[in-house]
């Protein structure tokens, strides 16, 4: 679903913009674009943070089981 997000602020960027947003005044568009950059930098911030440290969390389980698996 994150993909949304990539896709709306590619259509609202795009030269000329995607038809949705052409009919948008520009203060509308400048306003959508600020929205969709917040949007992004929290996700980028907050969201893929915390999933990369529980990827790596399961990855030193994953290596751990794997260490006594090899000493056996």
């Amino acid at each position: 679903m994150a993909q949304v997000l990539d896709e709306h602020t590619k259509a609202l960027l795009s030269s000329p913009p995607g038809p949705l947003y052409a009919s948008l005044s520009p203060d509308a568009r400048q306003a959508l674009e600020m929205k969709f950059k917040r949007s992004s930098e929290f996700f980028a911030s907050v969201v893929l943070t915390f999933v990369i440290r529980d990827l790596s969390q399961l990855l030193d389980k994953y290596v751990k089981k794997g260490e006594k698996w090899l000493a056996e």
